[in-house]
């Protein structure tokens, strides 16, 4: 009876350690990502785009981002999710 016990535990440890990777990743930003979040942050603070800090592309993702960062707190996960959502639609 202790051999398929064995078996099973571990089976469930070599799921574990394949699930790893997926349980404990680590969130990678794009190149402009966190200006993105610099910028929608700025926007919280009171900022206005093209007055307080330039740039050469437009304003919708930055305040997408200070909309996430306003409902759901500053963090990097709640900003990469929009942005990415959002250049998956434009690119």
């Amino acid at each position: 009876m202790q051999r398929p016990y064995r078996i099973v535990c571990a089976l469930c440890c070599f799921v574990l350690a394949l699930m790893q990777p997926i349980l404990y990743h680590s969130i990678a930003l794009s190149p402009d990502e966190g200006y993105f979040m610099f910028m929608g942050n700025s926007i919280l603070h009171g900022a206005i785009p093209y007055i307080n800090y330039a740039d050469n592309k437009p304003p919708g993702i930055w305040y997408l981002i200070a909309l996430v960062f306003q409902v759901f707190g500053k963090s990097m996960y709640a900003a990469s999710v929009p942005s990415q959502k959002f250049f998956d639609k434009v690119v």
